[in-house]
């Protein structure tokens, strides 16, 4: 008996035709390939976040002189740190200090160092790079100064944006009647010592490089590089996964809102909807000024998205309203019937009702 009901039951829900909406599965699978892509590189995140937080900048230095020389006297030891960028202007600052160490009490010298923005193509024109330059005391005394300099990248591209700086150094010995020697790279192997560190936010260092002063000389310049290097600076990799993935979530919410809310519940929530992506950008972007990036045209997209939906959804509902049947696609739909009238006492029922609750009597179809 079991086996004969179980069959006849198996029958009927085979002979179910199942019906698979096309629309509701292609947000599911967008929802399970964001999901499972959040999931998946969460730990990666994570482990960058630790890296910024036990490894700081200011903990970290490159030597931009040779690195395997014993200073001797007299010597120059100065660390140079770069402080901030802007990207926006594409100016980067940077802080210079140090002291020269001898003890003559009149070393019979001065000396001027020269801090040069340099790029690969320099040695291909004549055109002489942007510079910095500032007196080094000859006492001992410490020192400290800041600068800014040129800085090469692009912000449209955050959070995958990277920012070359090129340091060309120039050491100058100027002796007491005026005459001006230019120190070359072997002169100043045991005299100089340049350290370099970075301490900007929201920024890792990709690479550090230090090249050979000779490949970015500008053609007829009358000075000379001692030591150069290459410094690339990129975003680390949390903040790239975090602006992502908060871009797309926000695209995804707000066009899944647009598609399944009523009409009437849009219309009420569009406003704080719209203020929901924007402030998504504030999420993201922090202080940087509007349509710097391709976040930013991003976003505004998506708002603009947002409008002509509504504005589309708009005309489709008054369309409805009115009767009208000139759109195809928003023809008024014929009212389905919810209620019936008992022919016993006249009262509005239920249409699936098969007995009235007010007579009790049944009703028929």
């Amino acid at each position: 008996m079991f086996r004969k009901v179980f069959l006849k039951l198996n029958k009927n829900e085979m002979a179910e035709k199942v019906t698979i909406k096309k629309g509701p599965l292609a947000g599911m699978i967008i929802g399970l390939i964001l999901f499972i892509g959040t999931i998946v590189t969460f730990p990666w995140a994570i482990k960058s976040v630790v890296d910024d937080v036990t490894h700081p900048p200011s903990e970290t230095g490159h030597e931009i002189t040779a690195t395997d020389d014993v200073l001797v006297e007299p010597y120059t030891q100065l660390k140079l740190t770069i402080l901030s960028m802007d990207e926006v202007n594409h100016i980067a600052t940077y802080q210079i200090s140090g002291f020269h160490h001898t003890h003559a009490k009149d070393p019979g010298y001065k000396e001027k160092l020269s801090i040069y923005q340099v790029d690969y193509d320099d040695a291909q024109g004549t055109r002489i790079p942007s510079s910095f330059s500032v007196d080094i005391p000859v006492s001992g005394q410490e020192f400290s100064s800041k600068f800014t300099l040129p800085l090469k990248g692009n912000i449209m591209f955050y959070p995958f944006d990277e920012y070359h700086l090129g340091l060309g150094i120039a050491l100058q010995r100027i002796a007491p009647d005026g005459k001006v020697e230019f120190q070359t790279y072997e002169q100043t192997r045991g005299h100089l010592e340049i350290m370099v560190q970075e301490q900007i936010p929201r920024t890792d260092l990709k690479e550090y490089k230090n090249i050979d002063p000779k490949t970015v000389m500008p053609k007829k310049s009358d000075f000379v590089y001692s030591n150069a290097a290459i410094i690339v600076l990129n975003r680390p990799a949390y903040l790239k996964l975090v602006v992502v993935f908060v871009a797309f979530l926000t695209f995804s919410l707000a066009l899944f809102t647009m598609i399944t809310r009523p009409f009437d519940q849009l219309v009420l929530n569009a406003g704080a909807l719209i203020l929901g992506v924007w402030g998504a950008r504030t999420l993201v972007l922090g202080g940087y000024p509007p349509d710097v990036t391709l976040i930013d045209t991003f976003l505004t997209a998506t708002v603009l998205c947002m409008l002509l939906g509504l504005t589309f959804r708009s005309i489709n509902h008054f369309h409805e309203q009115a009767g009208l049947r000139f759109i195809p696609w928003a023809k008024a739909k014929p009212k389905k019937e919810e209620t019936k009238v008992c022919q016993q006492c006249r009262n509005k029922i239920p249409i699936e009702a098969t007995r009235c609750g007010f007579c009790t009597s049944e009703v028929t179809t």
